[in-house]
């Protein structure tokens, strides 16, 4: 398979725009790359289209130049599909692709209808009865529904605890 070019198909690749922004804010390549912390290197090759922008480059350019990553990661994607575009044997693939047809709901193919059963368990949405948890209310011990607690009860509950504090 031939080697395809990563960039250069467009007139605005993410090289020359990232040239445009370094020229318009003065940098250099290396004072861009000591800048945000990253290798000269990295951007010379972004700049002649040999190295793809990532989601982190686009992050750090998008705070450095005050844009956002998804200006970068756009036109890497555009660059990106324009390359994909341009290949000759990536088209002709293409071309020779058959597109999938959707069959109606029950009427799988022989591979489908031949699978092995399927095994009996909880229904979809519902709990097993060991992992379901009551949701009635649980009976209160010593209180007789509608009788409000005594208040004597209460206030030695809290005056023992006052007193061994």
């Amino acid at each position: 398979m031939a080697k395809a070019s990563t960039g250069k198909v467009s007139g605005k690749t993410p090289g020359a725009v990232l040239e445009k922004y370094i020229k318009e804010f003065n940098l250099s390549v290396s004072g861009l790359a000591v800048d945000i912390g990253q290798n000269a290197t990295t951007f010379k090759k972004i700049l002649d289209g040999s190295k793809r922008i990532s989601i982190e480059i686009a992050l750090l350019l998008a705070k450095k130049f005050g844009t956002t990553a998804d200006f970068w990661i756009d036109l890497q994607k555009k660059a990106a599909l324009a390359e994909a575009k341009a290949n000759v044997e990536l088209q002709q693939r293409i071309k020779e692709l058959k597109k999938a047809v959707k069959e109606p709901k029950g009427q799988g193919s022989a591979k489908t209808s031949a699978a092995a059963p399927k095994k009996p368990g909880p229904k979809p949405g519902k709990k097993p009865a060991a992992d379901a948890v009551s949701t009635t209310p649980a009976k209160k011990r010593g209180r007789k529904p509608g009788k409000k607690p005594d208040s004597q009860s209460n206030d030695s509950i809290f005056s023992s605890e006052s007193e061994s504090d």
